[in-house]
């Protein structure tokens, strides 16, 4: 059974997603209090909605730390499948700057 966490709106696009194993996981608290996620295994960035080229240009993800929703079951997931070496999605939704927005993941363990 897989194990999917998301927040935001219901309305989520799955077109950006990005699948690999966590290479780097970087928080920056202060005044941004961000995490920003590079995957390895993926090819390119992820092509989220709303993206005026059709893909956000870094290779890092990001996700808002102050969104209780994000800490309280994204997070988790995140941390669990770099602690595993194993695969994850992150399910993104636009960009925040030059960053694929992370709204969700998806990490399986079967």
């Amino acid at each position: 059974m897989a194990v999917a966490a998301a927040f935001l709106s219901s309305g989520i696009s799955h077109a950006g997603d990005l699948s690999g194993k966590i290479y780097t996981i970087a928080p920056y608290l202060g005044n941004q209090n961000k995490l920003y996620l590079r995957l390895t295994g993926t090819p390119g960035n992820a092509q989220p909605d709303g993206s005026p080229s059709g893909s956000c240009s870094d290779v890092y993800a990001v996700a808002d730390m102050t969104d209780p929703y994000f800490k309280g079951f994204v997070y988790p997931l995140i941390v669990l499948a770099k602690a595993a070496d194993s695969f994850i999605t992150l399910r993104t939704l636009g960009c925040s700057g030059p960053y694929p927005a992370i709204v969700g993941v998806d990490y399986p363990p079967r």
